[in-house]
């Protein structure tokens, strides 16, 4: 969790069993959709758009997913325990994602890339979020009792070129 969020907006959409028929569930739990059976058949047949950057659902829906597998897996929306989209406290989960909850995992280069602010953000909190993301990094180079994990660190706006940042 980032302390001042990423200033990303996040958009949620939530498969629960009674989605389908309760409308009241999308304000409870501060989603952007909420579906059951007739979603995931409008999935199936490709006529709904999976514009959305996490699928959260509960462990007794997580089964009516299996025809869907295929299509949300390449997107990565396919709601799993490993990053929490599965889950039985859904107000917690959704609230923790829109506040900022990252998931870090290096790509095949072993390089990180991840998102700690917006131009628009005060420099104390693009600090405080920088400071919270290294020291998770540290704890885990500590963690695994290896050499030096953490070569390089670059900060750099979407389409500038990167600062080296030198850490003493």
């Amino acid at each position: 969790m980032l302390p001042h969020g990423n200033g990303k907006k996040v958009r949620i959409l939530l498969f629960i069993k009674d989605g389908d028929s309760d409308l009241s569930l999308k304000s409870k739990y501060d989603v952007d959709i909420v579906g059951g059976h007739s979603l995931i058949k409008k999935i199936e047949s490709k006529t709904f758009d999976l514009n959305y950057n996490y699928i959260v659902t509960t462990p007794d829906t997580l089964s009516y997913l299996k025809p869907i597998a295929a299509i949300l897996g390449p997107k990565n929306l396919m709601p799993s325990s490993k990053n929490e989209t599965i889950t039985t406290n859904i107000k917690q989960t959704v609230e923790d994602l829109r506040r900022g909850r990252m998931y870090i995992a290096p790509n095949k280069n072993g390089s990180l890339n991840l998102s700690i602010g917006r131009k628009s953000f005060k420099n104390e909190w693009i600090h405080d979020n920088f400071k919270t993301v290294h020291k998770l990094l540290k704890n885990l180079e500590h963690a695994s009792k290896r050499k030096q994990c953490i070569h390089t660190i670059f900060l750099s706006s979407t389409m500038s070129s990167g600062i080296k940042i030198h850490l003493d």
